[in-house]
């Protein structure tokens, strides 16, 4: 029985002893490589990257904590977002990674904070800004939590806005187009009185000069986007076709969109349902209901 034991300790060392070998020889990390997922408008050195990720070459690549290289990547590099970090057996890494493209210009105070879709502070600088089609987008009211400098992530009150880009996407506008599209966005935080719930309202502007107000932007927002780019050639042939209105007066008009409320119970809630008012000069002119898809 003895020898038994001894003959499985032996093996069993032997088996784990192999594995160590293994760890510390053969599956050890010898090479990084870098691939950009996106095309890139900034010139990227793939050395001071992988310098900047702090990857030690030797390091068994089955027990990486990879969360660490992800924050020095992105601290390091603001305008560099890191996808995924795969290891790809037996020695290697690969850094998967996109360039990060400014989305919004905030101004807070005299400084203006340049951010992407989430909110990473990817530069900083102070004066004015005078958004056009090819900038960002001047995005005004934002609620900004604690201290804040490059390579971080905005602690933000505005959730919303966050879902922002990705909402425009689902409704087939580009990066491009969304700039070309939206001149500046204000925010607003309201009570509801009616459903007894804070509010984030969100007022874009576009660079035909027309408001575009889209109520509560952490409820339905993609489909409250989709309506209002289907509510725009809808304004011509509501109004100017039936000869109520002229093109003027219809280039001033104003698009409103917010969810239906309903009673259940003792309660009031906002339903699925949508509906988009006209406004010209400050009232509604027509109100479109809009039913769930």
């Amino acid at each position: 029985m003895k020898k038994k034991i001894i003959i499985s300790l032996s093996i069993l060392l032997g088996v784990i002893a192999t594995a160590l070998t293994l760890c510390f020889t053969v599956f050890t990390v010898k090479t990084v490589d870098i691939d950009f997922r996106t095309s890139t408008s900034l010139e990227w050195s793939t050395e001071e990257l992988i310098e900047t990720a702090e990857i030690q070459n030797g390091q068994c690549v089955l027990f990486l904590s990879k969360k660490g290289y992800v924050a020095n990547l992105e601290k390091k590099n603001p305008y560099l977002e890191v996808i995924n970090i795969e290891t790809v057996f037996p020695s290697k890494l690969v850094i998967h990674c996109a360039e990060r493209r400014e989305l919004f210009a905030i101004q807070n105070e005299s400084e203006i904070i340049y951010c992407d879709k989430d909110f990473k502070i990817l530069r900083r600088s102070y004066g004015t800004f005078d958004s056009s089609k090819d900038n960002p987008i001047l995005l005004k009211n934002l609620t900004i939590k604690g201290e804040y400098e490059i390579g971080d992530f905005l602690d933000i009150e505005e959730k919303g806005m966050k879902r922002f880009l990705s909402s425009m996407v689902e409704n087939s506008k580009t990066y491009p187009q969304t700039l070309g599209f939206c001149k500046e966005i204000i925010l607003e935080k309201v009570y509801n009185t009616l459903s007894n719930q804070k509010e984030v309202n969100m007022t874009m502007r576009t660079f035909s000069d027309r408001e575009i107000k889209i109520l509560n932007i952490d409820l339905y927002l993609t489909r409250k986007l989709n309506y209002v780019f289907q509510g725009l050639p809808e304004l011509y042939d509501l109004l100017v076709t039936n000869g109520e209105y002229t093109v003027e007066e219809v280039n001033r008009c104003s698009l409103v969109v917010g969810n239906q409320i309903t009673a259940v119970g003792n309660n009031i809630v906002q339903t699925d349902e949508l509906y988009i008012h006209i406004y010209l000069d400050g009232e509604v002119i027509e109100s479109v209901k809009k039913n769930k898809n």
